[in-house]
């Protein structure tokens, strides 16, 4: 009996045991999983935050950008609005301040020519020792076969410039071309002169005579003639004798139309000259600042222009341009007062009275 309850006492404590073995087991496999959970899920909650906080600094950052754009957008277009509205008072002004006459046709009376150095001197040639005569040999050769594009080229070249360069603030010219025996130009050459101005054609005792062609450029910056500006080219062809232009030719002018501000801008004239006034029947070419041309007819006596009717108007102005096929209707006409109708011709080429 005693051995029989030693067995039931070892048997009931080896089945609490495992009991007790299988009970711890079951709690660790209950208790495991809620540990880990918590980990899992917080270090999850961290990555969301961390991502969502990276997206909103982007989004910061992509619209402090566009304002920045936006700012930018709206300064240039108020530095452009403030340009154009200080460029429209600044052209307003000047044409407020400008005379009637002046304004409207930018013709000017001879003391004004006089002060801009409007009346031709007679230059000087002086004798070339540079290296670079053969520039002037091949611009010669190109004018003398009427190349003008070539020309016009060559002319605008940092190496040709440094010949009338060399001759800035004188009245000294360089020359090539054909010579008499006193060494003065005599047959056909060309002069480079100060001011990128060139002359090439006819030459007897050292004067330009016969035919011939004058040309000023302003290859920088648009100049000024005669009060207008806006001016890059001016040209005189035709016949030339004593060093003025006499006889049939043509004046022209090229303009910057950007700069250009007139009604009435003298642009083309074709016709007769005397020592560099206009002498004779004229056909006169104007434009205005829109680029829109006008024909006109006249006549002049040594650059005075003749009256085309009687008309006088109350200030005193006459009819002196036609323009043409006119139906001599009151608009037909261009008016200058009498005291300004004096000494008018080329600019630059113009013999002192």
């Amino acid at each position: 009996m005693k051995e029989i309850k030693n067995k039931e006492i070892i048997i009931g404590l080896i089945a609490l045991i495992v009991l007790c073995i299988v009970a711890i087991v079951l709690i660790i496999r209950r208790e495991s999983p809620k540990d880990n959970v918590p980990m899992v899920v917080e270090e999850k909650i961290e990555y969301e935050e961390e991502a969502e906080e990276e997206q909103m600094e982007a989004l910061e950052t992509a619209k402090a950008q566009v304002a920045a754009e936006n700012l930018a957008i709206m300064d240039e277009s108020d530095v452009k609005d403030t340009e154009d509205s200080a460029k429209k008072e600044t052209a307003s002004a000047k044409k407020e301040t400008a005379s009637v006459n002046k304004a409207d046709l930018a013709l000017y009376s001879e003391e004004e020519v006089l002060a801009e150095g409007g009346y031709h001197t007679e230059p000087e040639l002086k004798a070339y020792t540079g290296e670079d005569m053969w520039q002037l040999e091949e611009l010669y050769n190109y004018w003398i076969d009427y190349k003008l594009e070539a020309v016009d080229d060559l002319i605008r070249l940092p190496r040709v410039r440094t010949l009338t360069n060399e001759l800035e603030g004188t009245n000294y010219f360089y020359y090539y071309g054909q010579t008499d025996s006193k060494g003065r130009p005599s047959g056909s050459g060309l002069a480079v002169y100060a001011d990128n101005t060139y002359y090439c054609g006819d030459w007897k005792e050292g004067k330009r005579s016969g035919q011939g062609m004058y040309l000023k450029i302003f290859p920088d910056k648009a100049g000024t003639i005669n009060g207008v500006e806006g001016v890059l080219e001016h040209m005189y062809n035709g016949s030339w004798a004593n060093d003025y232009p006499n006889g049939e030719g043509q004046e022209h002018f090229s303009f910057d139309y950007d700069v250009v501000d007139g009604d009435c801008i003298i642009a083309n004239v074709i016709g007769n000259f005397s020592d560099g006034y206009y002498d004779g029947e004229l056909y006169i070419m104007t434009m205005n600042d829109k680029e829109v041309p006008t024909d006109w007819e006249a006549s002049a006596k040594r650059g005075v222009f003749d009256y085309c009717n009687k008309k006088i108007s109350a200030k005193g102005k006459r009819t002196v341009w036609e323009k043409t096929k006119s139906n001599e209707e009151s608009d037909d006409f261009y008016w200058l007062d009498e005291s300004e109708n004096t000494g008018f011709g080329i600019y630059g080429l113009k013999m002192e009275p």
